[in-house]
């Protein structure tokens, strides 16, 4: 029964968390403050909303997804942050048990929902977001998990270094940009919070997730090799996968359990 409270509790803090989340995705890449003005307003007709229009999910739901003034249609993408918000909390919870180290989880998988947000919107990553991140999670990583400082900054180096190096042999070879350095500074924040094996592995996964994600993205589009999809939702996907399975898909991996590894 006390597992079910702290279930219900920390679903129902994810659900501010993206309803937050939602404004700073749409705020920031325009230069304005998060906070000024305090409250959300309508982006059609730029009403504020009251207190009753903006409970994460129900009011999307009791509104039908229409503004209560112009009645303009509410985009699904609200409350598909505000859900995910809600799930990586719980999920992070169950992962790491209530405390410390799964608070630092959900922060950093919060971080890589707003910048996911961000980029596949604006096709940039902020520094206002990765900069104060990394100066907030990289110490509370040392000292609510076994990572050390050598560690987190191995991972900051690795993370980066190889993202770099991919990038600058792409633009060597194909003549254009690739990945810009939002990326990269991304894999900083990474790797900085995850150490180098985290960061291994969300280069990896990430990967992974964006060659399916990019073959799909051509077929559909018919540009081929000209379709550009942003990197930065895939580096916080395999970031996020290393969270909450990654040492285990190693183990996996190592013990042959996984199609590919070695015996």
């Amino acid at each position: 029964m006390e597992m079910f409270w702290w279930i219900s509790f920390s679903f129902l803090v994810g659900l501010c968390i993206g309803s937050f989340l939602n404004v700073v995705n749409h705020r920031l890449p325009m230069g304005q403050s998060i906070n000024d003005p305090p409250r959300s307003m309508c982006p059609h007709c730029g009403e504020p909303l009251a207190a009753r229009d903006n409970i994460p999910l129900l009011s999307y739901l009791w509104l039908r997804a229409r503004c209560r003034h112009c009645h303009a249609p509410i985009s699904r993408r609200y409350p598909i942050v505000e859900l995910l918000g809600g799930a990586m909390a719980v999920a992070c919870l169950l992962r790491f048990g209530p405390g410390g180290q799964a608070v630092l989880a959900f922060a950093l998988m919060a971080v890589l929902l707003a910048v996911s947000g961000i980029d596949i919107d604006h096709r940039i990553i902020p520094d206002r977001v990765i900069l104060p991140a990394g100066v907030l999670l990289y110490p509370a990583a040392v000292l609510l998990t076994p990572l050390t400082w050598g560690q987190g900054l191995a991972g900051a180096l690795a993370g980066a270094g190889i993202l770099y190096l991919v990038a600058a042999g792409y633009r060597l070879l194909a003549r254009r940009e690739g990945m810009g350095m939002g990326d990269v500074k991304l894999m900083v924040l990474i790797g900085a919070v995850l150490g180098w094996q985290g960061a291994v592995f969300t280069l990896f996964a990430a990967a992974l997730y964006g060659t399916s994600a990019g073959m799909l993205a051509m077929l559909r589009s018919g540009r081929g090799l000209k379709t550009a999809i942003p990197f930065g939702p895939f580096l916080s996907l395999g970031a996020a996968t290393y969270l909450l399975a990654g040492p285990e898909l190693i183990l996996c991996y190592r013990q042959g359990l996984i199609p590919g590894a070695g015996g």
